[in-house]
Formats: structure tokens, C-alpha cells, sequence
């Protein structure tokens, strides 16, 4: 009778390890099936990721090449840093001014031309420029080099490139010596007057 206890209680145990066991089983399979869509998830958003990456990258170059940067070779968007590069550099090693601004605005108009392709659905159509006269020369020289940029023209183009966007996108642009040819476009004159933006005798700094 002892040995028959024994045998039905080692019966139980090993049931109760496969009852555990098929518990364990479905847990797995179940975590299982929560990978699987976690994956499929994940290579979708890979796939739309590098989708996104090479319309930003065609459209960086188009902007740079637009800036009269025409040597494009090492000219992309950084996949892992987020950041523009030009000449296998990126934009904090250079040092030129005027290559750095082009460098910026051509990163955010990229940025801005995927919203109506569906790459930048949460970006509020917006881009507030300041001051793009900064680090370009504006004044136009009689004399010129065919190999060096021109910083009139370039200054030129990324006008003609914000007044592109304009008519997709709302644009603000601050600046002090805009074109005479796009006076047009002017909305509002602030100086550092009376009339001015800012009012120091009431405190509005």
C-alpha cells in the first residue's frame, strides 16, 4: 500500500510540473505572438525611417545645389545623429559662416518639404528665419571668381527658396537688408525708435 501511495504521489507531482509546464507554454507563445508584432511594428518603422531619410537626403541636396553647392558627394543627412553633413563633415566641424547657415536652412526646408508628402505629419507647417544676411556678404561685386560661391547669389537663392515654400507653408523671415526686389513681400518695419518694436521707457525688453 506504502509504494502504491508513492507511486500516486510522484503521479501528482508530475502532473502538477506538467501543468505548470503547459502554463509556462502558453505564456511563452503568447509572448511569442507580442514579439512578432512588436517586430513586424519595428521593421515597418525601420522601413519608413529609411523612406524618410532618403526623401530628407534628395531634398537636403536639392537645397544645397540650389545654394550653388554643386559638389555633393559626402552631402546627406546623418542616420544615426540626425544632423546635415557636407563634404563628409558635419555641421559643427565646419567653420565657414556662410556654409553653416546654408547648411541649417537647407536641413529645416527639408524637414518642412515633408509635411505635404506625408514624412512630417506632425510638423506645424511653420519655419521662423532670423537674420539670414548675418554671414553672407548681400552687396553684389562687379568683379568675380567662376569658382568661388558668391555670396549675393547665394543670398539671392535662399530667398527665392523661402518665397517657393511660402506658398505651402507659412514662413516668417527676419531680416535687415532684404533684396529690393522682394520689398514686396515685406509685412512689418521695426526699428530701434520710437516707433520701433521695443519700447524702453516701458520696460519691454
Amino acid at each position: 500500500l506504502q509504494k502504491e501511495l508513492e507511486i500516486v504521489k510522484e503521479c501528482l507531482r508530475v502532473h502538477r510540473n506538467i501543468s505548470e509546464k503547459e502554463k509556462e507554454i502558453k505564456s511563452l507563445d503568447l509572448e511569442l505572438i507580442r514579439l512578432k508584432r512588436r517586430l513586424t511594428t519595428l521593421n515597418i518603422e525601420e522601413n519608413k525611417k529609411i523612406e524618410i531619410f532618403n526623401f530628407l537626403d534628395t531634398q537636403y541636396k536639392g537645397f544645397m545645389s540650389k545654394f550653388k553647392y554643386n559638389h555633393l558627394e559626402g552631402t546627406y543627412i546623418d542616420r544615426d545623429k540626425y544632423v546635415p553633413f557636407h563634404d563628409y563633415a558635419s555641421v559643427f566641424e565646419h567653420e565657414s559662416g556662410g556654409l553653416l547657415e546654408c547648411m541649417q536652412i537647407a536641413f529645416l526646408c527639408s524637414i518642412l518639404s515633408g509635411k505635404q508628402e506625408n514624412m512630417a505629419p506632425g510638423h506645424p507647417g511653420f519655419l521662423l528665419l532670423d537674420t539670414i544676411s548675418k554671414y553672407l556678404g548681400t552687396i553684389e561685386s562687379s568683379e568675380s571668381d567662376g569658382e568661388i560661391i558668391s555670396d549675393p547669389i547665394v543670398y539671392d537663392e535662399i530667398y527665392r527658396v523661402i518665397i517657393e515654400l511660402s506658398s505651402s507653408y507659412q514662413m516668417i523671415l527676419v531680416d535687415n537688408t532684404p533684396p529690393e526686389k522682394y520689398k514686396k513681400y515685406i509685412r512689418y518695419i521695426f526699428l530701434d525708435e520710437e516707433s520701433g518694436l521695443i519700447n524702453l521707457n516701458l520696460n519691454e525688453i
